[in-house]
């Protein structure tokens, strides 16, 4: 997955799995500053380039994004 700092710099990120795919996209206190999953087009964006397999025409709701904020939240506090 190509990563994009705030500051315009990119890389590339490869946890091995697809829930720590969810890690960079931002994440509680400090890590708010990275926040990339603001609706559900950004949440489609993410599976898009994450490890999930091509041309699944996702459609998400906003109750989606939260959950998926929820998860990788708790993820960050293990």
């Amino acid at each position: 997955m190509l990563l994009v700092h705030p500051d315009g710099s990119s890389f590339r990120f490869d946890p091995g799995a697809l829930c720590l795919d969810l890690l960079p996209t931002g994440g509680p206190g400090p890590l708010a500053y990275f926040e990339v999953l603001h609706g559900p087009a950004d949440l489609v964006d993410w599976a898009g380039r994450s490890r999930l397999p091509g041309g699944l025409d996702l459609v998400v709701s906003p109750a989606e994004v939260v959950a998926a904020r929820r998860l990788r939240d708790a993820l960050w506090r293990l």
